[in-house]
Formats: C-alpha cells, sequence, structure tokens
C-alpha cells in the first residue's frame, strides 16, 4: 500500500511539473550533445590536449546560455504578445500570458546558474592555457609563452566582457530575489537595464577568437602536401547570432513599436483621491487613439519622480466612446509611490507630468468572457475585477460573464469603501434585471476589532442562486466553520483603523449583510464551490479486488461510514435476482457514527430482506449495523434490541443469548465534535421507519474476538475472505484479527481491502 501511495504521490508530482522536467529535458539535452561534439570531434583533439574537459563543459554551457538568452526576451515582448493573443490563437496564448512570468524566471535561473559555470571553467580553461602551452603548435595557444601569468589572459577582450557579462547577470539575480525587489525595487530596476550592455557584451565576446579548431584536410589535398606539418587551426566559427536573431529582433520590434505609439503628449490628472489603506485613485485623461478592455493594463511614468521608471497599474474604470478617461488605484509601498504621493499632496495635478504606455493584454481579461467565474482578491488585487462588475451595472442581462464569484480580503472595514458604491448598485441592478444570480459577493476583514457589538451588525448572509434559480443559504454553524481563526494586527496603520469602530452596514446594508470577519476557511469555501457547480468528467471504471463478492460462495463485508459503497452493488443483485448461486451468503457489518446515516442503505436492505425471505432465501444474506455514536436515552437503547439470527449450510437457525450480545461489543466512545452531538440526541430511531432493519442495531464497536469467533463456528475449516473499505484503523484491525483467527483455527481468513491505485 506503500509502494501504490508513493507511486501515485510521484506521479501527480511529475504531472504538477510536467512543463518544468520538459525544460530541465531539454537543457540537458542541448548541454549533452554540445558536450559529446567537443569530446570526440577530431579537429578539436589539439586543443583538448591543452584544456582537457573544461573545453566540453564550457562550450557546452555556452550552448545552454545561447538558448536561454533567446527565450528570456520573450514574456517582456508585450506588444507582440498582445498581438498573439487578440488575433492568433487566443486559448493558447492566454496560457502564455499567464504563465509567462514563471517562464521568464526558470529560464533566468537556468541562465544564471550555466552563466557562473561557464566562468568558473573558463578560469580552468585561462590556467591550462597557460601551463599547457603547445610548442609544435604555436598557432593554437592562446597565451604567447609557457607559464604566462593567467590574470593577464583574463585582461583580454574574451576575458573582459565576460566578466562584465558575468557581473551583469548576478545583479540581475540578486536584485530579483524577493525581499531585495521589495525593498529596494530601484536597484531591481536600474540592473535590469543593464541588458542592453549585455547585449553587446555578448555580441563582442566570442570575436576574439580564442579557442580554434583544426582544418580537416581531404585526402588528395594531403598527398598534395609537400611539408611535415600541415595542421592548420582557425578560430571557431560563433553561432550565438543564430539564437539571438529571431528572439532579438522580436524585442528590439516590441521595443520600437511601443515607443513610436506611447504617449509623449501630456496626460492630464483629472482627479485625485486618497482613500482609506493607503491608496491613491488616479482619474487620467485618455491619449489619442486610447482603447483599452476590461481586465488590461498600462505602464506609468512620471516625468517628476523618475525619468526611466515605468510601473504597472490594472485599469479600474475602462474609457468609453462617451467617457474619455481611465482610472487607476496606486497602493502607496514604495519609494516610487511614496514620492508620488508627496508630489500629489504637494503640487496641483497639473503641475505633474505623466506618460502612459499600453493597454497590455492580461491573463484576467478572460472574466469577461467566463461562463463562471470565481474571482479572489486581497487589497488593491481588486482592480482586475472592478471592470467586471461596472459591466454588469452596465449591462445587467448580458450573456457573458454568466456569473461572478468574487471574495475580497481586505484588512480593515474602511477599505471596503473604495468597492462600496459599485458593488451596491450592480447588487441593485441585476435584481432590478431579475438576474441576481450573475454576481455573488463575500467580503473578509481580517482586522481585529474590540468592539463586540459590532461583529453583531454584521450577519453572515452565505446566499447563491443556482442553475436552477433556487436559493441556498448556509446555516449559522457553518458560517462560523468557514473562517480560520482571525489573526491580530499590530501595524500602527492596523490599530488605528481597527479601533475607530466603523461600519459599513450602517451606509451600505446590502453590503454589510456580506461582510465577514477573519480569513476564508479554504476547505469549506472550494467544497461550497464543488456543490454549486457538480458537474465532473469520469475515467473508468476500473476493477477493484472488491469485485470478488459477486463471485464469493461466502464473502464477509466490513464497512464504515462511506465505505460501504463497493458493497450496495451485491445489495441491489440480490434484491433483483434472488435465486442466483453466486454470491452464495453474504455477511455484512456496517459501522456509522449516527443512526440516521443507515437511511443511507435501510431502503434497499430492507426490500433485500424481503425479497430473499419470498423467495425463501432467507440466509443469503446476514446484516449488522453498529452505532458508535453516543446517545443520552437509555430508553432509545431499548427500543432497538439486538437480534443475532443466522441461518447456517445445513439450514439451522442460530440465536445468541442477551449475556453474548453484551460482549460482543467494545465500550462505546464519546463524540466530541458539534456534528456527533447534535445528530446523536436527536433521539432518532431508525426501528420506527424500518423495524427489520431496527432489529439488526447495535449501540457501540464490534468486539472482533467474539464476531470471529463466531464465524470460525459458522465455517470450521474453510476458507474466508474478509472484504473491509473504511480507515486505516480498521484495516490494520481487521488484518490482526485475521491473522489471529487463521492461527488459533482451522478457519483460514484473507483480507482484501479498498484500495485506489
Amino acid at each position: 500500500m506503500k509502494l501504490i501511495s508513493l507511486a501515485r504521490d510521484s506521479f501527480d508530482y511529475i504531472k504538477r511539473r510536467v512543463y518544468l522536467i520538459l525544460w530541465i529535458s531539454i537543457v540537458v539535452y542541448i548541454f549533452y550533445d554540445t558536450f559529446i561534439y567537443y569530446k570526440v570531434g577530431i579537429q578539436f583533439y589539439y586543443l583538448r590536449q591543452i584544456l582537457g574537459l573544461g573545453l566540453c563543459i564550457s562550450r557546452g554551457t555556452a550552448t545552454v546560455i545561447n538558448l536561454c538568452f533567446a527565450l528570456v526576451l520573450l514574456p517582456i515582448c508585450k506588444k507582440v504578445n498582445q498581438l498573439l493573443y487578440r488575433v492568433l490563437w487566443p486559448g493558447l496564448f492566454f496560457f502564455w500570458l499567464e504563465r509567462a512570468k514563471s517562464f521568464h524566471m526558470t529560464v533566468a535561473i537556468t541562465l544564471l546558474i550555466f552563466a557562473v559555470v561557464h566562468s568558473i571553467s573558463h578560469c580552468v580553461n585561462l590556467w591550462n592555457f597557460s601551463r599547457g602551452y603547445d610548442e609544435h603548435h604555436e598557432e593554437i595557444n592562446f597565451a604567447t609563452y609557457r607559464n604566462e601569468n593567467p590574470v593577464r589572459l583574463l585582461l583580454s577582450t574574451a576575458g573582459v566582457t565576460g566578466v562584465i557579462m558575468l557581473i551583469i547577470t548576478l545583479c540581475m539575480g540578486l536584485t530579483s530575489m524577493r525581499f531585495v525587489r521589495r525593498r529596494f525595487y530601484n536597484a531591481f530596476w536600474y540592473t535590469h537595464h543593464l541588458y542592453l550592455v549585455f547585449i553587446v557584451m555578448l555580441i563582442i565576446h566570442p570575436l576574439s577568437g580564442v579557442l580554434k579548431e583544426e582544418v580537416i584536410k581531404t585526402e588528395i589535398s594531403q598527398n598534395l602536401s609537400q611539408s611535415g606539418n600541415t595542421s592548420k587551426f582557425v578560430p571557431i566559427k560563433s553561432k550565438g547570432w543564430l539564437w539571438m536573431s529571431l528572439p532579438l529582433t522580436c524585442f528590439l520590434l516590441d521595443l520600437v513599436w511601443r515607443i513610436c505609439t506611447r504617449n509623449r503628449a501630456k496626460v492630464e490628472i483629472l482627479e485625485v483621491s486618497h482613500m482609506a489603506g493607503h491608496t491613491i485613485s488616479l482619474t487620467l485623461s485618455c491619449p489619442h487613439e486610447f482603447q483599452c478592455q476590461s481586465g488590461q493594463y498600462v505602464l506609468l511614468q512620471c516625468l517628476n519622480v523618475s525619468l526611466i521608471e515605468w510601473h504597472p497599474f490594472t485599469v479600474v474604470k475602462v474609457p468609453t466612446s462617451y467617457q474619455r478617461f481611465f482610472v487607476v488605484w496606486i497602493r502607496v509601498k514604495g519609494d516610487w509611490t511614496e514620492a508620488l504621493q508627496k508630489l500629489l499632496l504637494g503640487r496641483a495635478p497639473h503641475e505633474i507630468s505623466m506618460l502612459v504606455d499600453g493597454p497590455f493584454s492580461s491573463p484576467m481579461e478572460g472574466v469577461s468572457r467566463s461562463r463562471v467565474a470565481v474571482c479572489v482578491a486581497a487589497g488593491v488585487g481588486i482592480t482586475p475585477f472592478v471592470p467586471a462588475l461596472q459591466d454588469m451595472l452596465l449591462n445587467p442581462r448580458n450573456r457573458l460573464p454568466g456569473r461572478i464569484h468574487l471574495l475580497w480580503i481586505v484588512r480593515n472595514e474602511r477599505e471596503l469603501t473604495w468597492l462600496a458604491a459599485l458593488a451596491n448598485q450592480s447588487i441593485l441592478q441585476l435584481r432590478n434585471a431579475n438576474r441576481p444570480d450573475r454576481l455573488h459577493i463575500e467580503f473578509y476583514v481580517t482586522g481585529s476589532n474590540k468592539d463586540a457589538s459590532h461583529k453583531d451588525q454584521n450577519p453572515i448572509a452565505h446566499m447563491v442562486v443556482d442553475e436552477k434559480g433556487l436559493s441556498h443559504i448556509i446555516r449559522d454553524e457553518e458560517r462560523v466553520t468557514l473562517l480560520t481563526p482571525n489573526k491580530k494586527r499590530v501595524t500602527n496603520e492596523g490599530k488605528r483603523e481597527a479601533n475607530d469602530n466603523y461600519s459599513i452596514a450602517k451606509e451600505y446594508p446590502l453590503i454589510g449583510c456580506r461582510v465577514r470577519r477573519g480569513r476564508p476557511h479554504w476547505d469549506r469555501v472550494f467544497g461550497y464551490w464543488v456543490h454549486l457547480y457538480p458537474d465532473m468528467l469520469v475515467d473508468g471504471p476500473f476493477s477493484s479486488p472488491m469485485e470478488g463478492v459477486s463471485r464469493s460462495r461466502v464473502a464477509v463485508c466490513v464497512a464504515a461510514g462511506v465505505g460501504i459503497t463497493p458493497f450496495v452493488p451485491a445489495l441491489q443483485d440480490m434484491l433483483l435476482n434472488p435465486r442466483n448461486r453466486l454470491p452464495g451468503r453474504i455477511h455484512l457489518l456496517w459501522i456509522v457514527r449516527n443512526e440516521r446515516e443507515l437511511t443511507w442503505l435501510a431502503a434497499l436492505a430492507n426490500q433485500s430482506i424481503l425479497q430473499l425471505r419470498n423467495a425463501n432465501r432467507p440466509d443469503r444474506l446476514h446484516i449488522e449495523f453498529y452505532v458508535t455514536g453516543s446517545n443520552k436515552d437509555a430508553s432509545h437503547k431499548d427500543q432497538n434490541p439486538i437480534a443475532h439470527m443466522v441461518v447456517d449450510e445445513k439450514g439451522l437457525s442460530h440465536i445468541i443469548r442477551d449475556e453474548e450480545r453484551v460482549t460482543l461489543l467494545t465500550p462505546n466512545k464519546k463524540r466530541v465534535t458539534n456534528e456527533g452531538k447534535r445528530e446523536a440526541n436527536d433521539n432518532y430511531s431508525i426501528a420506527k421507519e424500518y423495524p427489520l432493519i431496527g432489529c439488526r442495531v447495535r449501540r457501540g464497536r464490534p468486539h472482533w474476538d467474539r464476531v470471529f469467533g463466531y464465524w470460525v463456528h459458522l465455517y470450521p475449516e474453510d476458507h474466508l475472505n474478509v472484504y473491509c473499505c473504511g480507515p486505516k484503523k480498521l484495516v490494520k484491525s481487521l488484518r490482526n484479527n485475521c491473522k489471529r483467527a487463521s492461527k488459533t483455527s482451522k478457519t483460514k481468513f484473507t483480507l482484501v481491502h479498498e484500495g485506489f491505485s
């Protein structure tokens, strides 16, 4: 079982990392192919005598670096990606837009690793050039004499350009780390603009012709040669330009395109609004021929702050033909945004120069084209979904988006005012259009609040209209479990805004009833979405060990909870074919937590027992039910007497006495879960509805020694398969009891348990 579980986990891991594994495979293949080429090539024989494996490693890593440089530029070609997304194949390039950043990071990390290895191998090569000077073939040497100082060789054109490229690569890698990028964003921005220097150095680096190969002459030219030493060496031809030509062309065209279409005229700031949570709302006039769609983003540059920095911001309000302006929300976090905030507070809006580049495509554009869109945002991350709400407000009867589930997590309740008016109007508009099922909003406030009564002012209304038009409302107990314990915020902002006891419910009641305190309990939230959209794909069916039940002469079946499912088809077969030869007899023992769970099988089991009686085959089915949940009503226990009766092979009935019935049960364990307490104390009795089932119900857990002893008594010197489907503890207990009973009696037991593979 552990081996199967390990194999399943390994398969899932490979499935999740298939693209990463594919990339690693490509890189390894390219490195290996180049390595072998330089290791066995006869034209590199004399060069290998000097450099050894350093030649093969340096050339193999150089090929991988060329590949990485060719691919690392593609994700940042914004205009080209937008053209591909809109014109050629939106479905495929939606996936590309979503994974572009991860792909860029993966290629960049590969480039960094192989650049370091490449540099180390060339340092070794410089040492070998100095110490392994070839006096017979002076043309192939890089050093001018034996034991020349390797540092002097490093000061050559190839060495200096290589060192510059290594420093640039290391600086880019270090400033790209998350904690560095967040604290020193300017350093990240400026070092990444050194890629222009990197490109120039990459072109110059191989031109010095340090590595040389032998010119292999043909047989005719060798016969015509009169001299004894005819070896001739030429620099190895660089193929780096082949790798970089296409992506570099795309990148340069994209850059020129963006510069030409970039708004070089002044973009006016029409309105500035300082919102709660250190967020600024900027309303900007539209450049000439500026067209934007829902979910897209733009790059903004403030000339008064920096002349080269461009920062991306999602368009919150999309311009229309009659409203030629757009809105962006900017969270003040970082040196650039802090400088912009000080500038907006100190100057009039018309005195600030802003440039706009874009808009650019984003995976968030898919929200407006989805039948059902589940949107989760935190803080200012709500910006990509605001245009979708505005579209619902303007076009409440549109077919797409069909339905939006919007879940927004904020630090304090004042931040909800960003979206409160728009969300309130959208809800009312959809109600008036008789389409309230198109929008389902939940707000989670994670900041602490000392006013306990304020929590009661915001009751949680978890209501959604399903596909059939039916409303679903979650009970109070379930609403509580949808939240994880609240975490206290210790920031000054959190203390200041959490203690003002602001209640959005007073101003927007429709919003206030959707506010929750705490963080989402994701297991419950996803379970709720699964309940609403149960459509699924089916793969199978597959064979299972439980198929043996229907072919057994005697089958002992033990189940716990939902583990009864493999044995339900056997009961249905007995109901439809009561006189069949197989299965000969089934002993079914089902353990449940509370008596209400017996209703899953009660009707089918009742009908099967009656059908077998009418067919004069009551010995084919023997059922026992064990209810482990506690019940404080003692009289209820007496209402369900235990009838432990089985007809043996000879047709004789066996009835166990009351004293024996008691010993078949282990002491009951109390359940402390809320569900257990609630369902155990409702005093539900299945005997009132199904008397044939009620007389087979027991309180407590099976006493396995007595149960196995009973089976040994019925089937002496027989071989029984015990089919089990349930938790691991039950499987382990049954396995031990099967071994013990097989050793102490002549009846042999084999455990067969359900295990998906």
